[in-house]
């Protein structure tokens, strides 16, 4: 907590209006409902207006020793608050690429390391030779929540789903390229080469709309033609993949940096780590492992 900055509500709504425009944006993008007609759901369950901020309790390590005040972990309710709807949205989107990452190193039970056994073996008794040294790697990775900074690991992530083979469908790309001209500036557009897809405005003078705008909370997707000039032009298959990876990069990015939670009667705006107690942090952490810190190991 002394790491972290203490805010007010005002703070708290201002966060709950700016990850409702984020949210709004990828409700669009993934054109989230629209197969059963319930756009409409997402929307009103997905944008919130309550102002409330997730609680942080603190749980006894009750399997260490101490003498005198007992080692906690902090845990934050993560399914609810300013927040919530935002990080369980971007994780169907991210989860997928956790499972896609190949040559996987981790291991999600006791069934799972048994197998693997049970295939390494059955290999080693076809290929293995006396020269061969062999060995059961294991390790943990100290504080890694705490560890995963914003833009390191949305470049993590942008770059895991560039190498990938996982395909998102029924992706509106022209609202893709307008998350992207809402969430990067121009210099990171135009160093992705993605400046003939993003819209310009109409009028340039004044504050151009942004991630809080009208257009970007509106449901409908034509909204953003008010204020925006789209380029008559159809993305590639590669520039769509780009598009998709900006739009991961902008969400992680987000997400990490407007986590907040409320403690001892006052409100706290996370300022390292991936958000505590959301379902985005363990998504993105996976791919952390498996494909960052996976290729080091395998190599």
């Amino acid at each position: 907590i002394e790491k972290d900055l203490e805010i007010d509500q005002g703070e708290v709504d201002r966060k709950e209006r700016l990850l409702n425009g984020h949210t709004s944006m990828l409700l669009k993008l993934t054109n989230a409902g629209q197969a059963w007609d319930h756009e409409s759901r997402h929307r009103e369950s997905n944008i919130q207006h309550s102002g409330f901020v997730a609680l942080l309790s603190l749980l006894i390590k009750d399997h260490k020793e101490y003498t005198e005040l007992p080692p906690t972990r902090a845990v934050v309710s993560g399914n609810e608050g300013v927040g919530a709807a935002f990080s369980n949205l971007l994780s169907e989107l991210v989860e997928p690429l956790a499972d896609a990452v190949t040559d996987k190193i981790e291991v999600i039970s006791t069934e799972d390391f048994e197998s693997r056994v049970d295939a390494a073996n059955e290999k080693l008794e076809q290929e293995w030779t006396q020269e061969d040294e062999v060995a059961i790697l294991g390790f943990d990775v100290k504080a890694l929540f705490a560890s995963l900074s914003s833009r390191q690991t949305a470049r993590v992530v942008r770059d895991a789903y560039l190498e990938s083979e996982l395909e998102y469908k029924g992706i509106d790309y022209k609202s893709a390229a307008m998350y992207v001209r809402y969430g990067m500036t121009d210099a990171e557009i135009r160093a992705l080469k993605l400046t003939r897809l993003v819209p310009v405005r109409k009028k340039t003078r004044g504050q151009a709309p942004g991630i809080t705008s009208a257009e970007a909370l509106h449901a409908d997707h034509a909204k953003d033609g008010d204020k925006w000039v789209f380029p008559n032009v159809e993305p590639t298959k590669n520039e769509e993949r780009i598009l998709m990876g900006a739009v991961l990069k902008i969400a992680v990015r987000t997400a990490w940096q407007n986590s907040c939670y409320a403690f001892g009667g006052r409100y706290y705006h996370q300022q390292q780590g991936g958000p505590t107690g959301r379902r985005i942090t363990m998504a993105a952490a996976r791919i952390i492992v498996g494909y960052n810190i996976g290729k080091e190991v395998t190599e």
